[in-house]
C-alpha cells in the first residue's frame, strides 16, 4: 500500500505532518476517518488575529511608524491649535492636513523626500 506524505502550512509558520494534522483535529474531537484534507484550511479565531498582525513585513511596518512620528510632529509642530490625535478629526480637516504636509515635509537634513 502506497502512503502520501502531506504537509499543511498552517499560516502562522508551521507546517504539520498528516499525523499532526490528524491528531490536532482529534483534538478538537472532530472524527479524522472521516475527514478529507481540503485546500480549504481551518482557521480559528486566534490563529486569524495572527494572521492579520503578521500580514505586514517589519519594514513596511518601520516605515509606517517613521511616517506617522513624523506627521505628528508636523501636526504638534504647524497645527498645534488642533487635537494631536488626528485620528478624531474629521475627514475634510485630516484631508487638508495631509495636503499640506505632503507638500511641507523634509527630511531631518532639510530636503525633500524622494517619490517612491
Amino acid at each position: 500500500m502506497y502512503t502520501a506524505c502531506v504537509e499543511i502550512f498552517t499560516g502562522n509558520g508551521i507546517v504539520l505532518s498528516h499525523n499532526a494534522l490528524r491528531a490536532r483535529l482529534h483534538r478538537r474531537h472532530l472524527q479524522t476517518s472521516k475527514i478529507v484534507l481540503s485546500r480549504f484550511a481551518i482557521v480559528s479565531d486566534q490563529e486569524k488575529e495572527q494572521i492579520i498582525l503578521d500580514k505586514d513585513s517589519i519594514n513596511t511596518k518601520k516605515s509606517t511608524k517613521l511616517a506617522v512620528d513624523v506627521f505628528q510632529a508636523y501636526v504638534l509642530e504647524r497645527w498645534e491649535h488642533l487635537n494631536a490625535n488626528f485620528l478624531e478629526w474629521p475627514v475634510k480637516t485630516l484631508n487638508e492636513v495631509l495636503a499640506k504636509f505632503w507638500m511641507e515635509a523634509r527630511t531631518q537634513s532639510g530636503e525633500s523626500y524622494k517619490l517612491t
